[in-house]
């Protein structure tokens, strides 16, 4: 049977940019994770977030792309939530969180704590939310990974990160102003800044192996 991997977070900034960037990287992502795992039973990975009009689709060989009916008015992207997030959390074996400063990402943490999901949480080294740093986000995770040696030294974190190099500004995709200012802060980077460079089937491997790492001890603990 495929593992079943959620990815959650930087999908927010999309509807505000109207660009795509975060989706289009974190499918490309995805698949090359999808295909480490051939050969073992394959897995399936899910883009979730949460929006007004909710719709899923196959995007890619084992890929999806997942909107989830939001709650309510949000008071920006970032603060969208579903009912039906927790349950797309335990009927994971996985959840990679893509950044620590979504409403989603927190729902999204403490449902995969509650069901001992394996969770692993990608650090860029901005100030996440306030709950998420209340609650330690990265001391919750099972595994932390950084696409720079820089992030990686910076990273408030007893765990040791993994280092996996990524020329992505986080910039680039959006990242929400102060709350409740509900666009994404002003980007340091040109205008017309081409898209980064990265070598989307190292990455893709880099993170097959932490989260192969991270399955079997959770079936021990589940067990």
């Amino acid at each position: 049977m495929p593992i079943q991997i959620t990815y959650l977070g930087l999908l927010d900034s999309d509807r505000l940019t109207g660009s795509g960037r975060a989706e289009a990287h974190l499918c490309r992502l995805a698949q090359e994770v999808v295909k480490a795992f051939q050969g073992e039973g394959g897995a399936t990975i899910e883009l979730i977030s949460c929006g007004p009009n909710p719709h899923s689709s196959t995007v890619a060989e084992g890929v999806i792309r997942t909107v989830l009916p939001e709650y309510k008015h949000p008071v920006t992207a970032w603060d969208s939530i579903s009912w039906e997030l927790p349950k797309k959390v335990a009927d994971s074996d996985l959840v990679h969180l893509h950044e620590c400063f979504s409403r989603t990402c927190e729902v999204g943490l403490l449902t995969a704590k509650l069901w001992r999901r394996p969770v692993c949480l990608t650090e860029y080294g901005i100030p996440g939310d306030w709950l998420a740093l209340d609650l330690g986000l990265a001391e919750l995770a099972d595994a932390v990974v950084c696409h720079s040696e820089k992030v990686a030294r910076e990273t408030r974190t007893t765990k040791r990160p993994h280092i996996v190099p990524c020329e992505l500004d986080i910039d680039w995709l959006g990242v929400p102003a102060e709350w409740p200012i509900p666009v994404c802060r002003p980007s340091p980077l040109p205008t017309g800044a081409q898209e980064p460079r990265i070598d989307y089937p190292a990455v893709g491997q880099a993170l097959y192996h932490v989260y192969r790492r991270l399955l079997p001890a959770a079936r021990r603990e589940a067990a």
